[in-house]
Formats: C-alpha cells, structure tokens, sequence
C-alpha cells in the first residue's frame, strides 16, 4: 500500500592528485590574415619497437604520468599497465597502478593490483599501507588490522602504522588493543605527541579522567601549539568543575587563534554560566560580526550544539549573539531550531518569522513554520502563513507544494488539487509535485488523473520507488493489470527492499491474483516491517480468511480496528460477520 506518512520538511581520500598543468607560448610575427588555425598534437602510445625493453618501460612510463597530468587517467592507466606487463615483478610500478585505479575513484580494480602484488612481494610495506587503507574503506577491519601489524612486524620504525592500527581497533571497539598499540608507539618513540593523544581519548572513552589529563598534557609538553589537547583538556575539566582551569586553556587557544570559533562559543558559554555577563558579550559580539561575513559561525553553532542536541546551550549562545550586536539572521533561523528542539515551538515561530526573502534559510524557515503551526494543530495559521510566503515569492515551487499537501492533510482536495497545478507552472519538471498531484487524484476519486501522474513521474525519474508501488497498488486494488503491477512493485522492492507499505502491496498483487499462500506469506512480513497500520493488517486478516484460518483473521481484524480511525464499517462488518456480534 502507499504510504500515509505526513511530509516533513528535512533539516541537514584514500589518495587525492594534484595535477599541474604547462604552457609555453610561441610569439610569431606574421602577416594579418596569414594566422593557421593551430592542430592539436597527437600523442602516438605506442613505444618505438626494438628488444630494448629498458626504453620501452621507460617510454610507456613517462607517457603515463603525461597523461595523468593532463587529467586522463584511463589513457594513464593503459600506458602503466604495459609498464607492468614488462616488467611484472617491480613492486614500484604495481603501487603505481593501483594509484592511478584510485585516483579514478576504483577502489576494487585498485585492490585487485595490491592483492596480486602483495603475492610477489608480502613484505612491501607500501603496498601493505595501500592494502590496509583499501580494506578500511571496505569495512574489513579485521583485514586491515593483519595489515597494519604486518606492517610494523617488517618495519617497527614506521610510526604510521601504528596510528593506523590504533584507528582500526578504535573502530572495532577494540578499546584494549587500541591502548596496547598506541602504548609501544610512545614507548618505541617518546615523542611521538600523536600517540599520547589518543591514549587520551581512549583513556576517556575507558573513564579514566586522571590518566586522559596526563596524556594530554603530555602532548601539549612535546607540541604546545596543538589546539585539540586543549579542548579536550578544557572539557575535562569544565566536567570536574574547575572552570577556571577551562577558562584559561580556552583563552590560550584564543591567544595563538583569534578566530577560532570553537573557542570562542565555549568560553563565553563558561562566562555566561558564571554569570561573567560582559566578558561573555565581547566574545559574542564579535561572533556576531563575523557571522555576517560568512558561514564559519553558523556551521560551529550547528556542528558543536544543534547536531548534538545541546539545545539549552545552543539557546544561551544565539541569544547572546544576537543581543550583543548585529549578526547574521542565519543566527535567528538557528535559535529557532534550538527553541524547536527545547519544545519551545512559539518561540521557534518568532525567531524564523524574522527572516527575509533575501536570506539564505529564508525558504527553509517559511516551510519549518508553516509544519510548526500545523504540530500545534493550528493548519490554518499554517496555511495562512504559506500563502503569504506565496504572495511575496509566487516562483518558488516548493511553497506550493508545501501548500498543497497542507489542504490535502485538512481534506480541503480541490484547493490542494489548484495549489499543486499552480507549483507544476512554476516548475513543470518537479517530480514532488507531480507525485502529489497523483496522490490528490487518488483521494478525490479520480483513478485514471492519478495513475496518468503516476505514469509521468516514472517518466521523470524512472527510479522513483514511491510511485511504482503506488501505481502497482492501485491497479492491484482496482483488480487491473496484475502482471504490471507485480512488475512495477518488485521492482520497487529492489530499491526499497524493507519498506513494510511496498510489501503490502506485492502481498495484495498476490491475494488479488488468487495466490492466497504467497499473499500470507508476504503480509505477515509487513506486518512485521509495519505493526500498527490499520490497511495492512486488514489485508493480513483477509489473507488468513482465504486460508480459513479464522481465529487468525479475526485478531488481524480486531488489532486493525483498534488503530483505524474512520471508514471503519466494513471492518466492523467483518469481525461481526466472524463473531455474529458486534465488533468490540
């Protein structure tokens, strides 16, 4: 079956080349009109011929890198790969290879050449390193982990490897192991500052505050201009309530790095809950000012608060911000956000109404508002506030859309039906809108308008899986087209394949094709994916009824009609016709 969810607005190296490019100009003096247009040059790939397979190599090679300069990689890539059939057992010229695999972006091809080389030379310990990053990138860890400690088994001189193993256990949770590796490396190298650090963080993630401290302080006494040991030892201790010791690393970091924002935000963060008002307004203020210049203060805000649902802090911030001089209204948009995450939902709708058409969260705030009123149970403040936002920006397709789901959500299917028609001439090629119109067809009855709409979505977007099972499932429930349907349907699947409404479809196609067996089959599986949706157990309980099995069906029956809100005479029909008395 489609979906009924209610549409919401949504709120959000392995190896990398440089290329360098060279141009030499020729200055001719020649007569007007006696200017050639120039002819490209062709570069000829193939090496003079002759047993002298040094100069072969040595030609396909440089033409090689010319080509991976010039950008063309799978010329580069062909030229290396007569290097390597030349000379098939240099380890130098398989890493090559595999680079060049992995500047195209192919992993696997560039995997293939590590694991073939790695056969002829095991104890390579660059084409372990590439091995090791590729088996990472495929989620292998174990993998990479035998890699990395092959690795320092060959060369225990290669302090990256360490880091790198420490990391693949880190992402096992392999907390133990990571402190072992991370352990030798310091031992192995004193000064070795990476390895100390993140014995810190594992020395916290274990909850072990004391040894944290020590380690990064430790990093700090070989690298004093690390900013990282600071934060995290400031965080340690604005934990421990010795704010001051906060204050004064967060200062330190202000004094090597004034506009570092992070900084910034936290130590005014302490000042304001030290009641320290003025002290934290002169951070502020200044954030204030840049925020209006670019977008560094915003993304902090978001990363270091919102994202991780510190929304009290976040609030504390943005106000502050926003109080101590002018800033950017991306900062209203933000507080709004933060007072919508604190439940504070009147608050939020002040905030955001503040913005401008020229703003940049302008259009997201207009939507966000407009879901706000609508939560509050206020639609028509929040159909109010769209068409306003479409009186002052009649072009932009989203508010029509927005608008129209919001009259079709009220039952209001002919304004809905107008709103959407009037987005699809601001923008003829917007697929939402188009699978909206389908859906409103749907609702006012008029099947062959909705399964039209259907059809031009597909024509669209040929993966969109939201209508090939919204197509399918109404022919199936109009007993049409079976075969098409199932089609449409399966394949939606493949795109979707734990979606519990596209799974009551293909359980649907099965019941009306007569497949009794197969539809039960399918329908307790959605049932399983979704248990609380009235159609789908409906369609469990007449699957059963097939089957006579009708204890089974009248509890399907019975668990629909406690989740169905309206049209619900025909189920209670059904359970009376099983029980020869009324539904209870």
């Amino acid at each position: 079956m489609p979906p009924t969810q209610k549409i919401l607005p949504r709120t959000s190296r392995l190896v990398q080349a440089a290329f360098a490019a060279c141009t030499a100009v020729l200055l001719l003096a020649v007569s007007p009109g006696c200017v050639q247009k120039p002819v490209k040059p062709q570069v000829e790939k193939t090496a003079p011929s002759g047993p002298d397979h040094s100069s072969q190599r040595y030609y396909y090679y440089t033409l090689s890198r010319f080509f991976q300069n010039k950008g063309q990689l799978t010329d580069a890539i062909e030229l290396m790969d007569k290097v390597g059939q030349l000379d098939p057992n240099s380890a130098f010229i398989q890493r090559e290879r595999a680079l060049l695999h992995l500047n195209k972006k192919d992993a696997q091809a560039a995997l293939e050449v590590v694991e073939a080389a790695l056969f002829q030379h095991p104890q390579d310990t660059s084409l372990l390193n590439i091995y090791g990053r590729l088996l990472e990138d495929k989620n292998d860890l174990e993998g990479a982990a035998r890699a990395y400690e092959k690795i320092i088994e060959i060369a225990p001189e290669q302090q990256n490897a360490y880091l790198f193993l420490g990391g693949v256990y880190t992402r096992m949770k392999s907390e133990s192991k990571a402190v072992s590796v991370y352990r030798k490396m310091v031992k192995r190298y004193p000064q070795a500052y990476a390895g100390y650090f993140f014995l810190g963080r594992l020395y916290l993630q274990q909850g072990s505050r004391g040894r944290a401290e020590k380690a990064f302080w430790k990093t700090l006494q070989i690298k004093p201009g690390l900013e990282e040991p600071k934060f995290e030892l400031a965080a340690i201790y604005t934990a421990s309530g010795k704010t001051d010791q906060a204050i004064d690393l967060y200062r330190k970091v202000l004094a090597g790095n004034p506009k570092n924002v992070k900084a910034a935000l936290a130590l005014a963060l302490l000042y304001a809950d030290q009641g320290r008002p003025a002290e934290a307004s002169a951070l502020l203020s200044d954030l204030g000012q840049r925020s209006r210049s670019g977008l560094q203060v915003a993304r902090d805000v978001v990363r270091l608060y919102i994202d991780p649902k510190l929304y009290r802090e976040a609030v504390i911030l943005l106000t502050g911000i926003l109080e101590s001089g002018p800033a950017s209204r991306d900062l209203n948009y933000l507080l709004g956000v933060a007072y919508e995450g604190q439940q504070k939902p009147a608050s939020a709708i002040q905030e955001m109404q503040k913005l401008m058409p020229q703003d940049r969260f302008y259009d997201d705030a207009v939507v966000r508002v407009a879901f706000l009123f609508q939560d509050q149970e206020q639609p028509e403040k929040a159909i109010a506030h769209l068409q306003q936002a479409i009186v002052q920006n009649p072009a932009k397709p989203e508010f029509y859309f927005y608008l129209g789901t919001l009259y079709e959500d009220v039952g209001e299917l002919d304004k809905a039906l107008g709103t959407l028609l009037e987005g699809q001439v601001q923008d003829p090629e917007n697929v939402k809108i188009q699978f909206r119109l389908g859906v409103v067809y749907d609702k006012m009855g008029d099947k062959d308008e909705s399964i039209a709409a259907m059809k031009k979505v597909l024509e669209m977007d040929a993966e969109h899986a939201s209508a090939m099972n919204y197509l399918g499932y109404t022919y199936a429930d109009m007993g049409k087209n079976l075969e098409e349907a199932e089609r449409l349907i399966t394949r939606a699947l493949e795109y979707k394949p734990n979606d519990g409404y596209i799974t009551d479809s293909l359980g649907w196609v099965y019941f009306k094709q007569g497949r009794y067996a197969k539809a039960l089959e399918i329908l307790i599986k959605a049932v399983e994916l979704v248990s609380d949706d009235p159609i789908i157990l409906e369609h469990l309980g007449d699957a059963y009824l097939k089957k006579d099995k009708r204890r089974k069906a009248l509890e399907s029956y019975q668990r629909a009609l406690k989740v169905k809100e309206k049209d619900r005479e025909a189920l209670e029909k059904k359970i009376q016709d099983l029980t020869g008395g009324p539904a209870q």
